[in-house]
């Protein structure tokens, strides 16, 4: 078999894949790598061009080295080569030298600065080009192109690895016919009627320049198309020192509906569908075999009736369930670690441990419901065993631990930080769409970590959450919800405790409405939660004035910033915080006697081992 003698120009990581391409065949051999002659000064190569050289053994040589080597190369392939060839190096060419144009022939021309053009016309479809190189500027024969949708609200800085795949797409399924030579080249001037255009950065960069008036609309398009890096941020003209809330108005503009698709896929929380559109980050999920089954298992299915936010659910905007919150977490993970089923898996099951009304009943039945969800898992070892994951990673993962970790220690959690998130977009109180918070944080070590400015803003979500949970309301409504399970327990002791490990919020309040000792009271913090008064006070005021209700854990762990230190101190965090964690409650059922016997010692009535 004849071996085509090839040179590569190039770089670019484009060019070190295009390299890699080259050298599985069989039909030619990359003889040399070419770099522009000052490419250690202006044109910087890609490390990972240089390694893959290295790794393959291609000598990387300049501009003067090719035109001063003896003999002559077949075909010659640039490849993010960054200066106009002049003849002397397409001389050096005895059947071709071909370039991958970023972007669709004959209408752009120049830079990959087109790319912000055809975004700022608000074209639908843009493209990559194989053509031949002549004296001009990207004006010669094309050979082959390829061309793909540009999907809505999305910034010029994302569009560029897509643009880079389909590039390299092209390259791959078009080599057999440009090593053969078979491809017929077409003049510009016959394609598209010959439009033409060759754009500069110069083109550009004017419209940087914001001029008022301007609609909004306008604003999010040049934001989007023209911010390829913090330098290209547009600016007002005439307006010195004041600052556009780019975050802020992406947010109102940027919405993502999944890679593939232009509508929401299925809203279905059980999975049967395979796929599931989650409102609050407004991510596509393509469930996988093991979540489809996991969703339909009682253990995951009854967490989507039990409120994340426990009694304070009936007195607040935070009536959603422990599923919506975990089928977010999964939707983070799956932006974050796609690939990390495990991490997946312990997103979905993280809290199987939960009572009914979640941490509502925690204190009173003395149960840890990190513990009782292990339980739970550890017997969903077979199913998980069956899709190839070991229950013991899942749990690992669970704990904060290992290389799936989903939280880490003393620092903000991706569950928690859904957890606020989620808070304060139903309170109505984000400052910017969840999915743009989302592209603002990573995953270092299980912990969460993001910039300053968005530490900043989850100090404010975590301020908000602490102020939620100090709310006389959601006091009042796990205090007296905590009280009547006391006393139906206290009632019904000789009958044994119900299995509140498989109980739902309905299950529990209706066990609480048929209890005679708890049956008036129960329907009263139901539909008349006035019954009972609330002030913030502790046992100071004596055991017997009224149920004393304690704020034991908070959760104002920080985020990592950059990956590095603490973004705050919590001991410093909680010191600043002015929001009272003791309560002194009054009303039905909470006599002196009742008041001084609950408030003087723990009342833990244990949970039943099989429902562990």
């Amino acid at each position: 078999m004849m071996r085509r003698r090839v040179a590569v120009l190039g770089v670019t990581e484009l060019t070190a894949r295009c390299l890699e391409i080259l050298a599985t065949r069989d039909d030619c051999i990359v003889e040399t790598l070419v770099v522009p002659d000052n490419a250690t000064t202006r044109w910087g190569v890609s490390p990972l061009l240089l390694d893959t050289a290295a790794d393959l053994e291609v000598p990387v040589i300049s501009e003067s080295d090719l035109m001063s080597l003896e003999g002559t190369r077949e075909l010659g392939f640039a490849i993010g080569y960054p200066t106009l060839l002049g003849p002397e190096v397409i001389s050096c060419f005895t059947r071709n030298i071909v370039n991958l144009h970023l972007a669709p022939l004959p209408r752009y021309r120049g830079s990959l600065k087109t790319l912000s053009m055809a975004m700022l016309r608000r074209e639908r479809h843009f493209g990559v080009t194989l053509h031949q190189i002549d004296a001009g500027i990207d004006t010669g024969p094309v050979l082959r192109k390829r061309t793909f949708p540009l999907p809505d609200h999305t910034d010029v800085s994302d569009m560029v690895p897509l643009l880079v795949d389909e590039a390299r797409a092209l390259f791959e399924t078009s080599l057999d016919e440009l090593l053969q030579d078979t491809l017929e080249p077409i003049a510009q001037g016959e394609i598209d009627g010959g439009v033409s255009e060759l754009v500069c950065r110069a083109d550009l960069d004017h419209l940087l320049d914001i001029r008022v008036p301007i609609t909004v609309d306008e604003l999010a398009l040049r934001r989007r198309a023209l911010t390829w890096s913090s330098a290209d941020r547009p600016r007002l003209i005439g307006a010195d020192g004041i600052e556009i809330d780019w975050r802020s108005l992406r947010g109102r503009f940027q919405r993502r509906m999944g890679p593939d698709a232009a509508e929401p896929l299925s809203a279905s929380v059980v999975g049967e569908s395979g796929a599931y559109f989650e409102p609050v980050w407004r991510v596509n999920l393509a469930f996988t075999p093991l979540e489809q089954e996991l969703l339909l298992h009682q253990s995951v299915r009854r967490l989507a009736y039990v409120a994340h936010a426990g009694a304070a659910s009936i007195l607040s905007p935070q009536s959603y369930s422990r599923l919506d919150h975990s089928l977010g977490l999964l939707a983070l993970v799956s932006e974050l670690r796609p690939d990390d089923q495990v991490m997946r898996a312990a997103a979905l099951l993280h809290d199987v441990g939960h009572l009914p009304l979640s941490h509502t009943l925690e204190p009173i039945l003395g149960v840890d419901h990190h513990e009782n969800g292990a339980a739970v898992v550890r017997r969903m070892g077979p199913l998980l065993d069956r899709h190839g994951i070991r229950v013991e990673e899942v749990l690992e993962s669970m704990r904060g631990e290992g290389p799936s970790a989903l939280g880490s220690g003393d620092v903000m959690s991706l569950d928690h930080f859904e957890s606020y998130v989620r808070s304060a977009f139903v309170h109505g109180t984000t400052r910017e769409d969840p999915l743009d918070t989302l592209r603002h944080i990573d995953l270092v070590g299980g912990a969460v970590s993001c910039d300053s400015e968005t530490a900043e803003y989850l100090r404010v979500l975590v301020r908000q959450e602490l102020q939620r949970q100090s709310h006389p309301h959601n006091a009042r409504a796990n205090a007296i919800a905590g009280m009547l399970v006391t006393v139906a327990l206290e009632e019904s002791a000789s009958e044994g405790s119900p299995d509140f490990g498989q109980m739902i919020d309905l299950d529990l309040w209706a066990w609480l409405g048929s209890t005679p000792a708890t049956s008036l009271a129960t329907r009263d913090l139901l539909v008349s939660p006035e019954h009972w008064s609330i002030h913030a006070g502790d046992e100071s005021e004596g055991f017997d004035r009224g149920l004393i209700h304690k704020i034991s854990t908070r959760y104002v762990n920080p985020p990592l910033l950059a990956g590095g230190p603490r973004a705050w101190q919590v001991d410093e965090f909680l010191a600043q915080s002015s929001h009272p964690c003791e309560f002194v409650v009054q009303g039905p059922l909470i006599t002196q006697e009742r008041a001084r016997a609950m408030n003087s010692r723990p009342t833990v009535f244990g949970l039943r081992e099989e429902a562990r």
